[in-house]
């Protein structure tokens, strides 16, 4: 008897892994009864003792109870109607308990042995966990559970890098945002002669201005749009501490807790994997202009300067 218990922590299981969880236990319901169902016409003929099933009296299937986020609960044993309710009403679900089962009997060699297997998938937002219960003499299902498992090991992580690197990403994001309306604004102000002094006294002043006007003019335009995406994607702040010298409590990010849960792509987090690739392409997309940005600094410095020389 195989008895296992799988939790899975820090990953993050997309609705299409969950899909194809309920479509590889269904494809195996149809196998397992078809092959039953052929046993059925190959023994018909036979003396009792002449006959030889792998699978009889075959009873099995996929049963699934949806819990919503307005507390109603819904069980299904069809899997049309599963499916139908886990593409409809994906962002409702707050939970979901998930059945595989299968009975039957074995009859090699003059050996009868019955056979009751089960794996069931508890899924909630933050958790998934899979019992198993699957007999030594079954060859027939354990596969199903191996899907399961490497569907759950080759997912991403949860505290990838996005999470990791946060802070980073966004002040980068920030900063393309802002250079180009920067770089024009600080550029015509060597017209405004109280600028063009402080330009031509303090060389670095230009470069210097220009790199923090990028920040302040980037958050002004997206550091929110960025905040919205995270949110939904950060850890629990934890209490460490108080300051007393500012006489406030002391949170950090709870990364121990947030390793130690899971991801899962129903609910809530329905548009997590969304954010994350928003996040992602937008990192990408200002990512590439960083290099143009940091020349374009150097060259409009120098020139800045040359400029102010000429209007002196």
């Amino acid at each position: 008897m195989y008895n296992d218990k799988l939790d899975v922590c820090n990953k993050v299981i997309s609705n299409d892994v969950l899909y194809d969880i309920l479509e590889k236990m269904n494809e195996k319901i149809l196998e397992l009864n078809k092959i039953c169902q052929k046993e059925k016409l190959e023994n018909a003929n036979r003396n009792y003792t002449d006959q030889v099933w792998t699978i009889k009296d075959f009873n099995g299937g996929v049963r699934c109870t949806f819990s919503f986020s307005n507390n109603t609960r819904v069980t299904c044993d069809k899997y049309r109607d599963i499916v139908a309710i886990f593409n409809s009403r994906l962002n409702e679900i707050s939970s979901m308990v998930i059945s595989f089962s299968c009975y039957y009997i074995k009859k090699q060699d003059g050996q009868i042995k019955v056979i009751s297997d089960s794996i069931v998938l508890f899924v909630y937002e933050n958790s998934m966990n899979i019992n198993l219960n699957i007999s030594s003499d079954n060859d027939k299902i354990y596969d199903v559970y191996q899907f399961i498992k490497d569907q759950i090991l080759s997912a991403p992580e949860r505290y990838d890098r996005v999470i990791k690197k946060r802070s980073s990403i966004i002040n980068m994001i920030c900063f393309s945002v802002g250079f180009i309306p920067s770089i024009i604004i600080l550029t015509l102000l060597i017209f405004v002669p109280t600028v063009k002094m402080l330009y031509e006294t303090v060389y670095i002043l230009y470069p210097i201005a220009l790199v923090i006007f990028s920040f302040m003019f980037g958050s002004l335009l997206i550091r929110f749009k960025l905040l919205q995406l995270y949110a939904p994607l950060l850890p629990n702040k934890k209490y460490v501490g108080y300051d007393k010298e500012t006489y406030k409590s002391i949170y950090k990010d709870d990364i121990d807790n947030y390793v130690a849960s899971a991801e899962i792509i129903i609910g809530k987090n329905c548009n997590n994997i969304k954010n994350r690739e928003k996040i992602l392409h937008l990192e990408k997309k200002c990512g590439s202009f960083l290099p143009i940005e940091i020349g374009l600094i150097v060259i409009f410095s120098i020139v800045v300067v040359f400029i102010c020389k000429i209007l002196s």
